[in-house]
């Protein structure tokens, strides 16, 4: 299983597969695997040539309160895990290289936004 830490990593790893004619199915994750997480790869693996995995904890996700350093962790058993769900790729990127300085990209979905745990998490 490959590790990817950059953007560019992720761009050379995707090439590389589709040249082949192969077919990519990305599983997004914060990480701390567990057996729904490995469901939805050996899922993807049954759709695509390939599966890939983000790892990313994503701070934009936690609201003022919530304890983003609290966020379990365990990316030894997150790479043991995948991997032995045939995960060809894990793309563990740090906060610099998924927000740049220079970064001006906000998404907001207004209505959506508000429903579901938007309600009771505005921020």
């Amino acid at each position: 299983m490959q590790i990817l830490s950059t953007r560019a990593d992720v761009l050379a790893f995707t090439k590389h597969i589709k040249t082949q004619g192969g077919t990519i199915c990305l599983v997004p994750t914060m990480g701390f695997f567990h057996a729904g997480h490995l469901a939805l790869m050996q899922g993807a693996g049954e759709i695509a040539d390939v599966v890939m995995v983000s790892l990313f904890v994503n701070p934009t996700q936690f609201a003022k309160g919530e304890d983003l350093d609290c966020y379990p962790k365990d990316f030894a058993s997150d790479c043991r895990k995948a991997e032995g769900v045939g995960v060809a790729a894990l793309f563990c990127p740090d906060v610099e290289e998924m927000y740049p300085e220079a970064c001006q990209t906000a998404v907001g979905v207004p209505g959506l936004s508000h429903k579901l745990c938007g309600h009771s998490r505005p921020d």
